[in-house]
């Protein structure tokens, strides 16, 4: 089986970017909505490969912790990390196999490459909108200098560094289809 997840050894790439709080980031945010809450699932994916299918070769993915995505692997009361398979939920178990066939390490902060989209996608975005995981990671574009991540309200949230060709067509389509904000 192919690893859906290659590590790149990489760190966030972008200066510009404030990771402790985006808001605070020399940027522009645009926050992209679907107009119906129905399949959300099915119609967050559908909005990634209209807006930056083009680009899935160019994306990386980044994490401070990969290990740490998914809630049930934090023990609130012992403030400890356990990744074990066992007792998790089934996304997280999922998670968690796919990082381990991958041989992510456990203390991994980076970025890795997808060869599996659809899978990734999938997986990730149930977890976020089940609220298994806070967040999702962060899908880097380095060439057009932008990332964007998924967002619990069946949203993508898009911040980059300034407007450039391939910025403007990505608005363009999401202001024609989607609800877009900021």
């Amino acid at each position: 089986m192919n690893k859906i997840l290659i590590r790149n050894n990489n760190g966030f790439p972008f200066e510009w970017a404030d990771l402790e709080s985006y808001s605070n980031s020399h940027a522009f945010r645009k926050e992209i909505y679907l107009k119906t809450q129905f399949d959300v699932k099915n119609n967050l994916i559908l909005l990634f490969y209209l807006l930056f299918g083009k680009r899935i070769n160019k994306l990386v993915i980044y994490d401070k912790l990969w290990w740490d995505f998914c809630i049930d692997t934090w023990d609130i009361i012992h403030n400890t990390y356990n990744y074990d398979i066992e007792n998790k939920l089934p996304e997280t178990r999922t998670y968690l196999k796919m990082l381990q066939e991958a041989n992510i390490p456990r203390s991994y902060s980076g970025c890795c490459t997808c060869n599996d989209w659809d899978f990734y996608l999938k997986l990730v975005i149930d977890c976020v909108l089940k609220q298994i995981a806070l967040y999702s990671p962060l899908f880097c574009d380095i060439d057009y200098n932008y990332f964007f991540y998924f967002h619990e309200t069946g949203s993508i949230g898009l911040y980059y560094h300034e407007k450039n060709a391939f910025i403007i067509k990505v608005l363009d389509q999401a202001y024609s289809k989607y609800i877009v904000n900021g």
